[in-house]
């Protein structure tokens, strides 16, 4: 009886450090899609634009908004220039 007890708890307690515990994304992350991730996912996902002038015109009117710097600005262009075809 306390050994199934103890056995029970144990297996709970597993489950919860499990559950707890930070996960971890499956590829690194670079700095411009944490930048992406900080300054624009809570709103917004990946837009489908295809053309690197539609990116900058994009970013221009979000830029005062989201008071990006020149190297953030760059950053989030350069993100977003790696998914155009």
């Amino acid at each position: 009886m306390k050994l199934r007890l103890l056995w029970g708890i144990s297996v709970a307690l597993g489950l919860i450090w499990i559950g707890c515990t930070p996960k971890t994304p499956s590829r690194p992350i670079s700095e411009e899609e944490r930048l992406f991730r900080s300054k624009c996912v809570s709103c917004h996902s990946l837009p489908d634009v295809q053309q690197k002038r539609d990116w900058e015109a994009l970013l221009q009117n979000h830029e005062k908004k989201l008071k990006l710097n020149q190297q953030q600005r760059e950053m989030l262009l350069r993100y977003f220039s790696s998914f155009a075809q």
